[in-house]
């Protein structure tokens, strides 16, 4: 049986960042940090909009998730 935290490595590994995010957004075992991180860059995928409205960029939100994921399963 596959685990998710092989599958989230799995997608690192080959640069899926979207995909990884998207496994590892919805762990519970997390710093309440790390969990932040993770889903604001997942949702900056999807509505990178919203997020600029709200004043962040986006892409420094992506970032700052990836940053994260390779920490720690990277």
């Amino acid at each position: 049986m596959i685990k998710k935290t092989d599958l989230v490595k799995s997608h690192i590994a080959k640069g899926e960042w979207q995909s990884a995010l998207k496994i590892a957004s919805r762990f519970r075992i997390l710093s309440k940090q790390d969990k932040d991180d993770l889903v604001r860059a997942f949702e900056c995928y999807h509505n990178p909009n919203f997020y600029q409205q709200l004043g962040f960029d986006a892409e420094q939100l992506k970032r700052k998730g990836v940053s994260v994921l390779i920490k720690l399963w990277g």
